[in-house]
């Protein structure tokens, strides 16, 4: 229901904000930004298949010091079998020094890692971003958004942000 109603609010704005006015499809994009972020970081934990299973590591990895998580890492950078993901998990010890134990700040972090260089990104290259956050909340949501943290923070930071340097030619 939540997600029927964020998309006829897209559209409401869409309808509401004036065609003629200047800054209208930046505000459109702030907007629906803001939607996407706040439905994504402010679910339940029990919204998305892998989400509890995060919320177990994310209360793992504060549990544990950060010399076992750069143990963990070096061991990885060695070549350790069985060891994955020892970047993420500094990451998510990095950012408890902000946010504490607070896994719901966490998901609103991570809902903005993915949904703000999207909204530019949609931003700069979209004629219309109302149909283009439609498009993202009918086919994609669904993974980045509620499932695969760390996929999501990966698409973030190689699509996004690898597409300026591609259009670039570097």
């Amino acid at each position: 229901m939540v997600y029927i109603i964020n998309a006829c609010l897209i559209v409401f704005w869409q309808l509401l904000i004036p065609k003629k006015y200047e800054n209208r499809k930046k505000i459109l994009c702030i907007i629906y930004c803001v939607q996407w972020v706040f439905i994504s970081g402010l679910r339940a934990w029990t919204v998305g298949p892998d989400t509890l299973s995060y919320k177990r590591s994310f209360d793992q990895v504060w549990d544990r010091s950060w010399g076992h998580w750069f143990s963990v890492f070096g061991d990885y950078l060695k070549g350790v079998e069985g060891i994955k993901d020892a970047g993420y998990y500094l990451f998510v010890k990095f950012v408890q020094i902000f946010i504490g134990k607070s896994y719901t700040l966490y998901l609103l972090l991570i809902a903005c890692i993915f949904t703000i260089p999207m909204t530019i990104w949609i931003y700069k290259y979209s004629d219309n971003p109302c149909l283009s956050f439609l498009i993202y909340s009918a086919l994609f949501y669904s993974f980045f958004a509620i499932t695969g943290t760390r996929q999501t923070i990966a698409t973030a930071l190689v699509v996004f942000g690898g597409y300026a340097c591609v259009k670039k030619k570097k």
